[in-house]
């Protein structure tokens, strides 16, 4: 232990005052004649031991309101590994986890949150001195090259976080973090830092809690963004099974308001081949979802894409969704039975026009 303002102690001999004001004022007995007792009340030993403790515990207590009040203005600071925290000259580890899902691509005062996210990442990097060594870790991709990679350099470490891309895979924040705490604990120095910046999304989570060794410190910052009006696309697929050409068939496309506010005659088109086919109006509100079926005729045989498509919103990347199917030329039937009995259904299928 040691002492910030170790001159203040010399202020301790002043813990010797109770105890001399306690001496020069106590009570001393003198010896009065009286020409009688009768009046006087017989004072009981016991009562006179309990007065003495009163006082003697009267005196500690001041004696230590004293020491206290001298050692709060030394300051008294704990060092190595009893203080709980790394000194302040202390080589640093830091992994910056840094959310590169799409939904970080929602806007958020006047720009988009994950531009924010990677302002921040790069003053998180400029925290970096001589010595110190950063890692950068993705929520979508734990197995990039990039994340085993130590950082010492502060410009290199920016260069990388400007120039990460988002990306579709799905968000897993608790394997980043696993990642994070498994980089800095092979790491030797003291402190061990974590900083996380993500909008957090729920689905993100495989536990209902973040959680990561006591030696390591974690830093949250949260990307938040407020009024977003999106509709996404979760799936869009044919539901018809046997497709041929000029017949109708019917597709299905799954919506939901992943927004904050409700939305309201939101167009959903869908196209066959780039030619648009059917469409419909939307009316959700918030976190609700809706199926939506379209019916259309099948124009051609071979191969065909299709696409189900929103109208534009404050997330463009999950507003299409794409399936191909296939139109057979000539339907292959298979009868089972009598040559005799299948001659008349055998003319029948066959028949043309």
């Amino acid at each position: 232990m040691s002492f910030l303002n170790p001159f203040i102690l010399f202020g301790l001999f002043a813990a010797s005052l109770p105890i001399l004001i306690h001496l020069f004022t106590r009570t001393k007995s003198r010896t009065i004649p009286f020409s009688t007792l009768d009046f006087l009340k017989e004072l009981q030993n016991e009562q006179i031991r309990r007065i003495k403790l009163r006082q003697i515990l009267l005196l500690i207590l001041r004696t230590l309101i004293v020491i206290l009040i001298i050692l709060a203005f030394a300051r008294p600071t704990l060092e190595g590994a009893l203080s709980g925290a790394a000194p302040s000259n202390a080589k640093t580890s830091m992994a910056i986890i840094l959310d590169n899902s799409v939904s970080m691509k929602r806007p958020h005062n006047g720009g988009l949150l994950y531009d924010q996210a990677q302002q921040h990442a790069e003053m998180v990097a400029d925290l970096l001195r001589p010595g110190d060594e950063a890692f950068l870790v993705t929520t979508t991709d734990t197995s990039l090259a990039l994340s085993g990679r130590s950082y010492h350099d502060v410009e290199i470490l920016k260069k990388a976080i400007k120039e990460l891309p988002t990306s579709f895979r799905v968000t897993d924040i608790d394997a980043a973090l696993r990642l994070a705490s498994a980089l800095l604990e092979r790491s030797n120095n003291i402190n061990k830092e974590i900083y996380l910046l993500s909008d957090l999304q729920r689905n993100a989570f495989v536990r209902d809690s973040i959680s990561v060794d006591e030696n390591i410190r974690l830093y949250i910052w949260p990307s938040v963004a407020k009024g977003v009006v999106n509709l996404s696309i979760n799936e869009a697929r044919l539901r018809s099974t046997i497709l041929q050409q000029g017949k109708l068939v019917e597709a299905v496309v799954s919506i939901r308001n992943t927004g904050d506010a409700p939305v309201d005659n939101a167009l959903l088109q869908l196209y066959v081949d780039e030619r648009r086919v059917a469409q419909t109006s939307l009316q959700l509100d918030a976190g609700a979802a809706a199926t939506k079926v379209f019916g259309f005729t099948l124009e051609k045989s071979g191969f065909s894409s299709a696409r189900a498509h929103l109208e534009d919103d404050d997330l463009l990347e999950d507003n299409d969704s794409f399936f191909t199917f296939y139109v057979p030329e000539n339907v292959t039937v298979g009868m089972v039975g009598d040559k005799a009995d299948l001659f008349v259904l055998s003319l029948a299928v066959a028949a043309e026009g």
